[in-house]
């Protein structure tokens, strides 16, 4: 199996995903979400 990694960084939230897949599934390591709020503010000034 391999071990491979994927990361969503989303306007208000990053996840993490670490996995071993092969050619026919893949079981999950570990999986994490964390509240990030990197649009906080945006548009706040209407521009």
């Amino acid at each position: 199996m391999t071990r491979v990694a994927a990361i969503d960084c989303g306007t208000n939230s990053i996840r993490l995903l670490i996995a071993d897949v092969d050619s026919r599934n893949f079981r999950e390591i570990y999986r994490t979400m964390e509240i990030v709020r990197l649009g906080q503010g945006v548009d706040k000034n209407k521009e």
